[in-house]
């Protein structure tokens, strides 16, 4: 293992010398005050892309996002699209992946989704949580598809971008059934009109207080994070696993870590 800082160019050639592939993997979901979507998703990919130039590795291969576009309205897909074209421009031999929401053990959107369902009221913003579409894909199967692109001497991947996502298309709404009905759970939901979320997220936000989603975050719960991933599954023989099928062992695993409530 080699550390390195995507945003100070000078360290990444020792991360780099004497590789033959490239797996740029750097995203955030919401700006911390240190970092902004700019640098994390735009300055970093040309960072990365040019140390793989400049010590002569071909083969680089890109994790984007579903909803990714040159149209995008969130400052999230702007940068990932931004990041896109800079690869696509390299001259590298390339390969993106675009996936839904990605979970598995320890991921961040699992525990964020568990303290809600967890929570004595679970807020349910509305439109949105219960009508914005999601296609949950478990790490393991995506990662699969990343090492076999890795693996891929012959290239037939090369220049193309792939949508990913698993088989269940869920609201935010229905996942959080789906782990309270995992842990045995009845979720007390309360609905939020989405105008009431958006004003209290926003000046959460500019008064720099924890708040649970940014306002970014909400405009994507308002598009659909779906796709169809055929190409996915032809090109790497990838059957992705149901989201009930995946997430029930990783929330029985956080379930037996949290500590026993005190007597």
């Amino acid at each position: 293992m080699v550390s390195g800082d995507v945003l100070q160019p000078q360290s990444l050639g020792d991360g780099l010398r004497g590789c033959d592939t490239v797996i740029h993997l750097v995203g955030i979901i919401r700006e911390p005050k240190t970092l902004s979507f700019q640098q994390a998703h735009v300055e970093a990919t040309r960072n990365v892309v040019e140390a793989a130039q400049a010590n002569g590795i071909r083969r680089f291969i890109q994790m984007s996002a579903l909803g990714t576009r040159a149209s995008a309205v969130t400052p999230y897909h702007q940068t990932k699209w931004q990041a896109e074209e800079i690869v696509r421009s390299s001259g590298l031999d390339w390969t993106i992946f675009r996936p839904s929401v990605i979970y598995g053990e320890g991921s961040e959107f699992i525990t964020s989704m568990l303290g809600l369902a967890r929570a004595p009221i679970t807020p349910i913003i509305a439109p949105g949580m219960n009508t914005g579409l999601l296609q949950p894909i478990h790490v393991d199967d995506l990662a699969s598809c990343f090492v076999q692109a890795a693996q891929d001497a012959g290239a037939r991947t090369s220049s193309q971008i792939y949508e990913c996502g698993g088989p269940d298309r869920l609201t935010t709404e229905q996942v959080l059934n789906t782990l309270a009905r995992i842990e045995g759970r009845r979720l007390r939901k309360v609905r939020v009109p989405l105008p009431v979320a958006k004003l209290a997220m926003g000046l959460g936000e500019k008064l720099r207080l924890p708040v649970p989603a940014t306002p970014g975050q909400l405009a994507m719960l308002q598009e659909p994070n779906v796709c169809d991933s055929e190409a996915m599954r032809r090109a790497f023989g990838v059957q992705p696993r149901g989201f009930e099928e995946g997430v029930r062992p990783v929330v029985m695993r956080a379930g037996a870590a949290k500590p026993a409530p005190a007597r």
